[in-house]
């Protein structure tokens, strides 16, 4: 049976690059045009929430409550794996970056068509298979593996506090909590970890020291 989806909040640039990747590759998924036929049902509603600032939360509520939509899937270029936690909470169901090559999206789309809840991280390593978040299958929490990221990202207990929203003892905390679940006992072994386990690779242009959890 085939997929109906529907790009919502998208260029057109993005709309039409997306119809013709599927129609090359994916006989199976279709992209539908609402303006042509607003009252057809649509399976996937691929929309970009960066360009809702502000109103985010109220749109997504409308279109998920709209019964013509089936699930909304979050699709942007502003793509950032630390907030896919916030983005599934907020009923996205699933998280994907443009970024995606043909078979990362097409396979995507078939996953979250099926039922199945997708964070799809562009260009940088896929979680494993049954795994929503790069380290879950190791036992990682979502935040955890949220502040792992950062860190690998070269970002200070500050600044992961102040991307996050919460507080540097709360940082400190999923930090000590992550460290027990990889087993390691500095930043730097635990950048490593993050490196070879999917996490996002580390921009940082200086060389730090081991540095504990405390």
């Amino acid at each position: 049976m085939n997929v109906r989806i529907t790009l919502i909040n998208h260029d057109e640039v993005v709309v039409l690059g997306v119809a013709t990747m599927l129609a090359r590759h994916a006989r199976d998924i279709e992209v539908h045009d609402p303006r042509k036929r607003p009252q057809d049902l649509v399976d996937l509603a691929l929309h970009d929430p960066s360009g809702t600032v502000g109103a985010g939360a109220r749109v997504l509520q409308r279109l998920v409550a709209d019964p013509r939509l089936g699930r909304v899937v979050a699709y942007t270029n502003d793509f950032d794996p630390a907030t896919a936690e916030t983005h599934f909470r907020s009923g996205y169901a699933g998280y994907l970056s443009t970024a995606l090559s043909h078979d990362e999206l097409i396979e995507s789309l078939r996953a979250i068509h099926a039922g199945q809840r997708v964070l799809a991280p562009g260009s940088d390593a896929a979680p494993a298979d049954g795994e929503v978040w790069p380290g879950q299958a190791a036992g990682l929490t979502a935040r955890e593996a949220d502040v792992l990221s950062l860190i690998a990202a070269g970002m200070s207990n500050k600044e992961i506090a102040r991307q996050l929203g919460v507080t540097i003892n709360s940082v400190k905390s999923y930090i000590r909590g992550a460290y027990r679940v990889i087993d390691v006992d500095s930043r730097t072994k635990a950048v490593l970890w993050g490196i070879t386990h999917g996490l996002r690779a580390p921009v940082v242009t200086h060389t730090e020291s081991a540095e504990p959890a405390e």
